[in-house]
């Protein structure tokens, strides 16, 4: 797993690039796919891809190419990695399934924005309250998580404030759980 912690500073920046670059990714892709060019499952497919490879580019920068092979290829060194990773695996299998299913019922770009909405919501609580007690979560984090949580919520276009028909909620369930289960993959490594 590819992970870089930013320099002393620099994280609101790392965050507002990666929230813009997200929201280009899922303009992008609602595009293509509200005019048929591409199926929503294809998408999907090629967004696995362009992750996987990203990784090994992530690793390659940071600490080789020889690690970065070993992520490519899945290599690991021990019996207790190897079930991490299996168990990782099912989690991530599980998080996948529900957004899979999430959007058949919803939009594309709903279901992406929700379930990576809940996995960062996820990370950093869980993260911070359970994995660090010293790093407690701060005014500030806890506000950022306010505004991502009502970013959720509008996302999902409650009939009360947007008067029309929500999409499904199953759908928007589906999504969030499988933001919840990816959450715990981040944290769990």
């Amino acid at each position: 797993v590819a992970w870089h912690m930013p320099e002393k500073g620099n994280g609101l920046l790392h965050m507002l690039t990666a929230t813009f670059s997200a929201a280009c990714m899922n303009t992008i892709a609602k595009q293509l796919y509200a005019d048929s060019a591409v199926s929503q499952m294809t998408l999907f497919t090629i967004r696995g891809v362009a992750v996987f490879l990203l990784n090994g580019l992530l690793v390659a920068a940071h600490s080789g190419c020889t690690a970065s092979q070993r992520v490519l290829t899945l290599q690991v060194d021990d019996a207790s990695k190897a079930r991490k990773a299996v168990w990782r695996g099912f989690a991530s299998t599980a998080g996948v399934t529900m957004i899979h299913l999430s959007f058949q019922m919803i939009n594309l770009s709903d279901a992406i924005a929700l379930s990576m909405a809940s996995e960062v919501i996820t990370t950093m609580a869980v993260a911070r309250t359970c994995i660090s007690g010293s790093e407690r979560l701060s005014k500030r984090a806890l506000a950022g998580g306010a505004l991502a949580l009502l970013g959720m919520v509008l996302l999902t276009q409650p009939a009360a404030v947007f008067g029309r028909a929500p999409p499904s909620v199953a759908g928007s369930l589906l999504a969030v759980g499988g933001g919840l289960s990816l959450g715990g993959v981040h944290v769990w490594s």
